[in-house]
C-alpha cells in the first residue's frame, strides 16, 4: 500500500507519473488506506483540476476512503454543491461499494434526500437510488424499496432506476445464496 500511495503522490505532483488507465485503481488503493492528508491533497487537486475526466477520477476516489470521518467529509463534500453533481455524483457510487460506508451512505441519503432532490436536476435526484446498490440482504432491499419508490415514482427515469438498483440487489442476494454452501464447504477443509 505505501509503494502504491508513493506513486499517487508523485502523480498528484506530475500527471506523467501514472500511465493515465493506471490512475484510477492507484488512486482508488491509495485512498482505502489513505489518511486526511491525503484526502485533503486528493480535495485540492480535484478542485484545481481543467481535465474533467481526471478531476471525476479524483472525485470517485475520494469516496474510497475508509476512515470514518473521511466518509463523512465526503458525504459532506458532495451536498454543498462545491462539484458538479454530474462528478461527484461518483463518489457517492464508489461510497456504496464499500463495506465501511454503505449503511453511512443509505443513511445519509435518506436523511438528504428532500434536500438534495430540491437542489439537483430531478434525473439527478432518481439516480440517488444508486447510492443503495451496493446491499446484499432482503432487508436492505425492502428498505431501499420502502424509502426510493415514494420518492422516485414521479420522477424522469425513476422508476426504470429503482428497478436496476432492486435489480443489482437481487442479483446480489440470489449469488450470495448460490455461492455461500458451497465456499463454505471448501473453506471447512482448512
Amino acid at each position: 500500500a505505501s509503494a502504491v500511495r508513493e506513486r499517487v503522490e508523485r502523480w498528484l505532483a506530475n500527471r506523467t507519473a501514472l500511465a493515465p488507465d493506471l490512475v484510477p485503481a492507484y488512486l482508488k488503493v491509495a485512498a482505502r488506506n489513505g489518511d486526511a492528508a491525503l484526502f485533503d491533497r486528493m480535495l485540492d487537486a480535484a478542485a484545481l483540476e481543467p481535465d474533467a475526466l481526471v478531476r471525476r477520477q479524483l472525485l470517485e476516489a475520494l469516496g474510497a476512503f475508509r476512515e470514518p470521518a473521511l466518509v463523512e467529509r465526503a458525504l459532506e463534500l458532495f451536498g454543498s454543491g462545491r462539484f458538479d453533481a454530474r462528478e461527484a455524483g461518483w463518489m457517492l457510487w464508489t461510497l456504496s461499494t464499500g463495506r465501511e460506508s454503505q449503511q453511512r451512505l443509505f443513511d445519509w441519503t435518506r436523511a438528504s434526500f428532500e434536500q438534495l432532490a430540491a437542489r439537483l436536476p430531478a434525473q439527478y435526484s432518481a439516480a440517488l437510488a444508486y447510492t443503495a446498490a451496493g446491499f446484499c440482504d432482503a432487508e436492505h432491499r425492502r428498505q431501499v424499496e420502502e424509502f426510493f419508490r415514494p420518492r422516485v415514482s414521479t420522477l424522469p427515469g425513476g422508476p426504470i432506476v429503482l428497478g436496476q438498483v432492486l435489480g443489482i440487489v437481487d442479483v446480489c442476494i440470489a449469488r450470495r445464496a448460490a455461492q455461500e454452501r458451497p465456499v463454505a464447504d471448501f473453506l471447512s477443509g482448512y
